[in-house]
């Protein structure tokens, strides 16, 4: 035996020592990813309360996990301040999260929207720019329902020869900045989610005479992550 083959053989099993060593961590980091918590948040907006002049909507976030495992006794914070969920018509302090089931909700706004029949009679108005203007408008109002702080309010003219108006916002309007904190003993990995919520359009299905039909309104949101996100949001 030449006194390379020593050499080779050791290099041979540092190398075998050392491939199974990464495979094992390639795989416990596998098994690791695989089972990392993977909340998704979607937003919707139930109606609190309908009239011909004036609309009220909580925005509602919904959490489900699509990938982990099962969150005993969760409970969720955003910007710092907790809330509560909503499920079976009843608010509770904390639930359970279940891998695959549908989202559990919680209401932290509230949004009004008000048939403003004076524009005169408000201060912030947004103009629609066409020569033939009403004096008919919409005021969109956005509030915490905790604080009853409001984030945002803004009047927007209705135009009078439309039978259906479709604003977009340009630049788009910042609401708020979002920091969702899912917390549970169950929880090993950073669930925390940081976004910028903005409004940048509104749909007005029907109007007469630049009337609106305010069952007819849709709010367009923006949703813009920040880069190091750890959540999916729709």
């Amino acid at each position: 035996m030449s006194a390379i083959e020593p050499l080779s053989v050791g290099i041979g099993f540092f190398i075998g020592v050392a491939s199974g060593a990464l495979g094992m961590m390639v795989a416990d980091w596998f098994r690791e990813w695989r089972n990392r918590l993977k909340p998704h948040v979607e937003l919707s907006e139930p109606i609190v309360s309908q009239t011909a002049t004036k609309v009220q909507r909580w925005m509602a976030f919904g959490i489900s996990i699509d990938q982990g495992e099962t969150l005993h006794d969760a409970y969720i914070k955003l910007n710092g301040q907790r809330y509560k969920w909503f499920e079976d018509n009843a608010y509770k302090e904390k639930i359970q999260l279940l891998v695959g089931e549908d989202s559990k909700w919680f209401f932290p706004y509230s949004l009004t929207v008000d048939y403003i029949a004076d524009l005169s009679t408000q201060q912030n108005v947004s103009r629609t720019g066409k020569k033939k203007q009403s004096n008919h408008g919409i005021l969109i109002a956005i509030k915490e329902i905790n604080t009853s702080t409001v984030l945002f309010s803004n009047c927007y003219e209705m135009p009078i020869d439309l039978s259906s108006y479709h604003l977009h916002l340009r630049p788009k309007r910042k609401i708020s900045t979002l920091s969702l904190v899912l917390i549970s003993e169950d929880i090993t990995h950073e669930t925390k989610f940081r976004a910028d919520l903005y409004l940048q359009g509104l749909k007005v299905g029907k109007l007469e005479k630049g009337i609106p039909n305010l069952e007819t309104v849709i709010v367009e949101y923006l949703i813009e992550t920040y880069p190091s996100r750890s959540w999916v949001f729709s």
